[in-house]
């Protein structure tokens, strides 16, 4: 969301939709959380689930197509915890 946020301020909309299509929810979540003294708790609620719900939604649907993957992808051995598996596997068995 940051890089999608600093290429928005550099005016380059496409690159920002690429690294993130959500980053106009800010604009409705930045409202939603300056009136949420005018919001019922269940609004409340149901907006904050929503935009979890979509925002999960939207990283699982990335990590599954690898349409872009510069920006989300999916290699565990790379992570920590893969690299940590695999340095244990080596002492384990030296």
């Amino acid at each position: 969301m940051s890089r999608a946020i600093l290429a928005l301020l550099q005016g380059d909309l496409q690159a920002a939709w690429q690294y993130h299509p959500l980053f106009p929810l800010l604009i409705p979540i930045g409202i939603g959380f300056l009136a949420q003294d005018h919001l019922s708790e269940r609004m409340k609620k149901i907006g904050l689930w929503s935009v979890i719900t979509v925002f999960i939604c939207v990283y699982l649907i990335r990590m599954i197509s690898q349409s872009n993957p510069e920006v989300v992808y999916f290699r565990p051995a790379d992570g920590l915890i893969g690299r940590s598996i695999i340095l244990v596997n080596e002492i384990r068995f030296r």
